[in-house]
């Protein structure tokens, strides 16, 4: 029952978190940090990291029941034949090139992460629309690949909604822009969670380095690459960083920092490695999260991970989730001009052959 509690008091701190107030204007360094403290807390802070423990346990003990009513219900399911396959090849600690080849763009250039989530902390809006109707804005939008927030205490989405997402982008093959890949986020703790994760059909999944640690994280990006798949490795300091460098993690997703912080961040990631920042979504009615995504690809990331920006306003047409995917991608810089409006003299653009298509 503790545990229950827990869970459901650590979704409320996120809900109440969306209410706080960020600065609207552009993006200074010592405001963004301030804004960020006051919206989340200190990183690192007791409190903090018992609920993220009590999370762990929560997702722990949801996995292992999982685990058992589908041994009892289809015990010949394709899922523990990805699990005997993953475990007899983590051994020789394979790293496919699955996702980074999707994401990795021109220098100088940003790929796109959708995110398809159902619960939302926004005040503005109070449900978005179902995948099928999602999915192909995704795509002509402009989007790399799109995750799907499988934690039904934080995204909310289920295996139903990844089953309909890759059956709706199946419709795109062979089209141009053609069919784009998935990924699944999720806490994962557990094997079970990535072979389930590959018998949906994801290319690639979340893992945590805070949330699992750097010896169990080694474990599960081994199993991982004995999939075929690409784990994703979530960083939020550069303790986290040096960690998963050491372990030869492919991507990075810094998460849960500020703009400035993640600048300071990406100084640690070398160019060979694929470098994802996690946007989040500000507490006011503006779109000042682009302004934030042109300046994170300067200072050298090559995709943004854009998950509740995509839908806090709604589905006007000058805001809807294509126009701010386009937005993110634009050939733009805030050194020449602002997000909105028409201010600037609008140089700064950087094309190159064959993205000026898209």
């Amino acid at each position: 029952m503790r545990l229950v509690l827990a869970v459901q008091l650590l979704a409320a701190l996120a809900c109440v978190s969306a209410f706080s107030t960020v600065p609207s204007s552009r993006f200074v360094a010592a405001r963004a940090a301030s804004a960020w403290s006051s919206q989340t807390g200190v990183r690192g802070h007791a409190p903090v990291m018992a609920l993220k423990g009590l999370a762990k346990k929560a997702k722990i003990a949801e996995v292992a029941k999982a685990k058992a009513d589908l041994e009892a219900s289809s015990p010949h399911s394709a899922v523990f034949e990805y699990l005997k396959q993953g475990q007899e090849g983590a051994a020789a600690k394979a790293r496919p090139s699955v996702v980074t080849p999707v994401l990795r763009k021109m220098p100088g250039t940003l790929s796109v992460v959708a995110e398809y989530r159902r619960n939302l902390r926004s005040g503005f809006i109070a449900s978005i629309l179902e995948p099928e109707l999602l999915s192909p804005m995704f795509r002509d939008g402009g989007a790399s690949a799109v995750a799907i927030a499988l934690d039904r205490n934080s995204g909310g989405c289920t295996e139903a909604d990844v089953k309909a997402v890759i059956k709706e982008q199946s419709i795109a093959i062979g089209d141009f822009p053609g069919a784009l890949p998935v990924i699944t986020r999720d806490l994962v703790v557990d094997e079970f969670q990535v072979a389930h994760a590959k018998t949906l059909g994801a290319i690639g999944v979340t893992i945590s380095m805070g949330l699992v640690g750097p010896e169990r994280a080694a474990e599960l990006v081994d199993f991982t690459g004995a999939l075929d798949m690409e784990a994703i490795v979530q960083v939020t300091n550069q303790e986290e960083v040096e960690a998963a460098l050491q372990l030869g993690a492919t991507i990075l997703s810094v998460t849960g920092n500020p703009p400035d912080e993640a600048c300071d961040l990406k100084k640690h990631i070398p160019d060979s490695v694929l470098a994802i920042v996690h946007v989040d979504r500000r507490s006011d009615e503006g779109l000042d999260e682009i302004e934030d995504c042109w300046i994170l690809r300067d200072s050298g990331y090559n995709c943004i991970w854009a998950s509740e920006m995509l839908y806090k306003a709604g589905q006007m047409q000058a805001e809807s989730v294509i126009a701010v995917i386009k937005a993110i991608r634009a050939k733009a810089s805030v050194k020449y001009g602002r997000a909105r409006g028409m201010s600037g003299r609008g140089e700064g653009a950087k094309e190159f052959l064959a993205t000026l298509a898209t």
